[in-house]
């Protein structure tokens, strides 16, 4: 069975390019309103806040990610919702999540607009990456009692499994787009 390819592929899109800012808009409006809408599940959360990282990784240029990549953390903050009693603690990860979340993005666009791996490879070095620096911040952090230690498994093993869920979805619904063209 060979790789399967998930690239930069117009044919691939579910929006036409010329509708990049409505596209754009969706997704980080949808990015905004998950911890609102699931306020006490970070795995349903994370894997739909994953999956339009790698859409946007995949469809956007540059910058124009920065708000799929923060408004997220940013409504979980807002809305108290994914960590509970350690949202106070959000706010000390704050660099660090966007960073893991630019990170993730920045590989899986690199890697898959080159064709330099298959999907699957570039998913798992982007979902070690990206928990890696999470959870890396987050041990530092309890280190320096900024924040608990309880954060280190949502930092670290709840991020790569969110972040692996997110890419196998973008995979799904990509196929299943495909099917309907």
């Amino acid at each position: 069975m060979g790789e399967i390819n998930v690239t930069i592929d117009e044919n691939a899109r579910l929006w036409p390019e010329k509708y990049w800012k409505i596209e754009l808009a969706v997704y980080s409006a949808i990015a905004f309103s998950l911890p609102f809408l699931f306020p006490s599940s970070q795995l349903v959360t994370g894997t739909i806040v994953n999956a339009l990282l790698i859409i946007s990784a995949l469809h956007f240029k540059g910058r124009q990610v920065l708000p799929v990549v923060m408004l997220p953390s940013i409504a979980a903050l807002l809305n108290g919702a994914v960590f509970g009693p350690f949202t106070l603690f959000l706010v000390y990860m704050l660099p660090f999540i966007w960073a893991g979340n630019f990170l993730l993005v920045h590989i899986i666009r690199e890697l898959q607009s080159a064709a330099r791996l298959g999907y699957f490879k570039t998913l798992v070095l982007a979902s070690v990456s990206k928990s890696a620096l999470l959870f890396s911040g987050a041990f530092v952090l309890a280190g320096l009692s900024l924040v608990p230690s309880a954060l280190l498994f949502q930092m670290g093993p709840m991020q790569f499994a969110t972040a692996l869920m997110g890419g196998i979805a973008v995979l799904i619904l990509r196929r299943f787009a495909h099917l309907l063209k």
